[in-house]
């Protein structure tokens, strides 16, 4: 009887840590991390890339071009101009292969998709300020650090 509960005990613990990683539980916070913060994390992400990574379609053609970015003051700025930009599990067909069990159990994975369109501006060719919409899309671990 003795060995049986020296044996429940710790598998409960495992069970219920990994049930809670597993459901996007953040244990340095102590508590789920609210849709704003997923936001905030995936957007300093993007706005510290010194980098537009920018797609053009021409006629018969993809290009891709990189350009310098012009970065957002701060978070608030960024909503700002783009109200209605963000959504988490947005139902677009992404070409990502579903969690592992193994990852959502560690909290590597948080298992939601989050996507930004928003305005991106950056300095062409010529020197001028353009801007485009563009999008990113990301993964979160359970505490807001970016997947890839």
């Amino acid at each position: 009887m003795r060995g049986s509960i020296l044996l429940a005990v710790p598998l409960t613990i495992l069970f219920i840590v990994g049930g809670l990683n597993y459901s996007g539980f953040c244990w340095s916070k102590m508590r789920y991390l609210i849709d704003e913060e997923k936001f905030r994390f995936l957007f300093e992400m993007s706005n510290n890339q010194k980098t537009a990574n920018l797609v053009f379609y021409r006629k018969t053609k993809i290009v891709y071009k990189n350009y310098q970015r012009i970065k957002y003051e701060n978070f608030e700025d960024f909503m700002e101009k783009n109200p209605d930009c963000c959504a988490i599990n947005p139902g677009s067909p992404y070409e990502l292969p579903p969690p592992k069990f193994f990852d959502r159990i560690t909290g590597f994975n948080n298992g939601d998709v989050i996507e930004m369109n928003y305005i991106v501006s950056y300095i062409d060719e010529n020197g001028h300020i353009k801007s485009q919409k563009t999008k990113t899309i990301g993964i979160l671990q359970n505490c807001g650090e970016i997947k890839w």
